[in-house]
């Protein structure tokens, strides 16, 4: 089994956000201020290994879980062997044609799970999405389908697949 990481203030939150909990909570549990738990979620401050233990510690999980390093089951190599296919193979021809009201859909589905932290929602939507998303961009060649490209690798760049 191999390893893959997230960012680890993303990391933080995901762990935050599985057990229920709001910052306010996840801070005093583990001593730190929610000033520095926010900024470090978001990605403005660092994750040091003092606060890394003191997170750990208080959601009963070890280091390497709060800074993201988490085991990648088969499911999921499946699923990055398909993501990276994606970015790949979009011009490939026999393609279907990229349908803009299910991509615009599919879209707004991603964004759901990346506001829910749904990683497992998200990891079986971005393939399909980052295929239709690029041939779309390449064929319409407007600000707006690159703009949709960006969102959806914003989207891949976030988590793990």
């Amino acid at each position: 089994m191999s390893t893959t990481e997230l960012a680890p203030g993303a990391n933080v939150a995901v762990l935050r956000k599985e057990r229920g909990w709001s910052q306010i909570h996840t801070a005093r549990k583990a001593a730190v201020s929610v000033s520095l738990l926010s900024k470090i979620e978001v990605g403005d401050r660092t994750l040091t290994p003092a606060v890394a233990a003191a997170l750990a510690r208080a959601f009963g999980v070890t280091m390497d879980e709060v800074l993201g390093r988490v085991p990648v089951t088969q499911e999921d190599q499946a699923r990055l062997s398909s993501l990276r296919a994606a970015i790949r193979d979009y011009d490939l021809p026999d393609r279907r044609p990229v349908e803009e009201p299910r991509m615009g859909a599919a879209l707004e589905a991603a964004g759901r799970y990346r506001d829910a932290v749904d990683v497992v929602g998200l990891k079986k939507l971005l393939p399909s999405l980052l295929r239709d998303a690029t041939a779309h961009a390449h064929a319409a060649n407007t600000a707006e389908a690159w703009m949709t490209l960006a969102e959806v690798y914003s989207s891949v760049s976030r988590y793990p697949s």
